[in-house]
């Protein structure tokens, strides 16, 4: 997921449909800053109908609907990505509304737009909606043509459907949760329905002054590259078409990554280009953080291991994040990639300024991203 405090235009990337949200970015309708539910649906009353579903590939949770068909429901559509370290973030919010309405008449329909092309597969996203418990239907947005239909931007983002079919209200990225769930209250009430259920318990908001500073996202694929100074990869070039013998220096900048040993670079991923057994090649990245997580693909069938070392040592037990095992035997630290997803790596109490070393043994690894949090 893309930035947006990267060095792009703005506009551009919004031309192109490929701005994600590394923390709380509102796009709302007509520019309405949600005060309260009802000064907020009076505001957005008179908005448009809500397209059909376009050109959807297949359904995990569910069988093929339309929204005309829910007509008489209150839907909030939620366009994510599985590999979203902020659409992830999102999903204790959405189950928690989920169990509590669902039985007075709101339903909510996951638009799957990938941002990978891993993404796309049916077997990946029904491993990782089960993984990720997520319970209600999702809709393989593979082509991202609805995407494109409600013209969004932005991973996550929640567009609230009335009853009567017009759109009410929309929000891109993290944050809102109590806003939201007063406007689902409110849209559920509009026709005198009475709710007997209390509110769910008070969410905790992201405070996203903790990010001033944070490190951007890294991207590994070339696609990305032009689009970023300091480059991402910060020694050299990479080809798709031979591989390059990489050397780490001396000099090293924060929130650029740093190869050594055999690699090549796809459109969306730096992908190691042969065996290492004894960990040899290796990425470097130097961040600023509190959190670390690493887009991985597994570019074969068999899983294998990912030496993980923080400032040249294991991670120690208070920073290592919940796919990181320790091995007693050899005293190391790893991350074994059987499926592509994201990982997450370091996790501590506070941000704090370090280098991440990750060695995979096997040439099927292929990293698309680094994203950082507080």
């Amino acid at each position: 997921m893309l930035n947006l405090r990267r060095g792009v235009p703005f506009l551009l990337l919004l031309a192109i449909g490929l701005i994600p949200v590394g923390f709380g970015i509102r796009l709302m309708i007509n520019d309405v800053e949600s005060q309260s539910s009802q000064s907020s649906l009076e505001s957005i009353s008179n908005e448009f109908f809500a397209s059909n579903l376009s050109d959807i590939e297949d359904w995990v949770n569910e069988q093929p609907m339309t929204l005309k068909e829910l007509r008489g429901n209150v839907i909030l559509l939620d366009f994510w990505t599985y590999s979203c370290v902020n659409c992830i973030r999102t999903l204790p919010y959405l189950r928690s509304w989920y169990e509590r309405y669902g039985d007075d008449g709101l339903m909510i329909i996951g638009i799957h737009s990938p941002e990978f092309d891993f993404e796309k597969s049916l077997p990946n996203v029904k491993r990782e909606v089960r993984r990720l418990n997520v319970p209600w239907p999702i809709a393989l947005d593979n082509a991202r043509s609805t995407w494109r239909e409600y013209g969004i931007h932005a991973w996550p983002t929640k567009i609230l459907i009335g009853k009567n079919g017009r759109i009410r209200h929309r929000y891109a990225g993290e944050g809102a949760y109590s806003d939201t769930e007063k406007l689902i209250r409110a849209l559920l009430e509009e026709d005198g329905y009475v709710l007997d259920r209390l509110y769910a318990e008070a969410p905790i908001e992201p405070n996203f002054s903790e990010y001033r500073g944070i490190t951007r996202e890294i991207y590994g694929g070339a696609l990305w590259a032009a689009y970023n100074f300091p480059p991402y990869l910060g020694n050299g070039k990479a080809s798709n078409v031979d591989a390059t013998e990489f050397v780490v220096p001396d000099k090293r900048v924060r929130g650029s990554f740093y190869l050594q040993g055999i690699w090549r670079q796809t459109d969306e991923s730096i992908v190691h280009s042969r065996p290492s057994p004894d960990f040899e090649d290796h990425i470097l990245v130097s961040y600023l953080a509190g959190e670390v997580n690493s887009v991985l693909q597994n570019l074969g069938t068999d899983t294998f291991k990912v030496q993980v070392m923080l400032d040249g040592s294991p991670i120690p037990r208070e920073y290592r994040g919940s796919d990181v095992l320790w091995d007693a035997e050899k005293q190391k630290t790893y991350v074994m990639v059987k499926d592509d997803r994201m990982y997450q790596i370091i996790d501590s109490d506070k941000p704090g300024s370090h280098e991440l070393l990750l060695a995979p043994e096997s040439e099927n690894f292929a990293l698309h991203t680094f994203t950082f949090g507080p």
